[in-house]
This record gives structure tokens, C-alpha cells and sequence, in this order.
């Protein structure tokens, strides 16, 4: 898989970078497994001026696993429902 992501950094240049395998790739490895595999992926991509988004499912994972990834990023944006007049809404709350 590095080999894969390397090739695209050379030949394609991306200036954003959504990380959406990561439920997947948690699925089938350790989360501290995991955690290492994307700490050296995060630094290579700031290293490359690349801004990096990752799409982690919480409703997959224990939240020990969730945690331990958000921790790795600078924010983190979650989806919450909110009960309103109208009904249940949802929202965005972006830390």
C-alpha cells in the first residue's frame, strides 16, 4: 500500500488528500498497528505541503480505536443529531 501511495504522490502532486480506506484498513489491522502505519503517512504527506483529510466510521470501531486515530490530526469534524421544532437535525461541530 505505501508503494501505491508513494507512486501517486509522484505522478499526480496533490496539494488535498482524502484518507477515506481507513475504517477498512483498521478493520484488518491493530489500531496501534494502524496508528504507526499512519503517523509515518501523515509526516511524509506535511512533509509534501499535502492537507490531508481522513473519514474514520466510529460506528465500526471501538472508541479506544477512534480516539487513538482523531488524536493523530490537527481537528476533527463529527456529525451529531439535535432534537429541534422541526424534528431531529443534523449538524456538523468541528474541534
Amino acid at each position: 500500500m505505501n508503494l501505491q501511495i508513494g507512486e501517486v504522490f509522484t505522478s499526480t502532486q496533490p496539494k488535498r488528500l482524502v484518507i477515506d480506506i481507513l475504517s477498512d484498513i483498521l478493520l484488518r489491522h491493530k489500531a496501534l498497528q494502524t496508528r504507526k502505519w499512519l503517523t509515518e503517512l501523515l509526516e511524509r504527506l506535511r512533509s509534501k505541503g499535502i492537507t490531508n483529510l481522513a473519514v474514520l466510521n466510529p460506528y465500526m470501531h471501538s472508541a479506544e480505536d477512534v480516539q487513538a486515530i482523531v488524536d493523530l490530526f490537527d481537528g476533527n469534524v463529527e456529525m451529531f443529531e439535535k432534537e429541534s421544532e422541526g424534528g431531529t437535525r443534523k449538524y456538523l461541530r468541528i474541534k
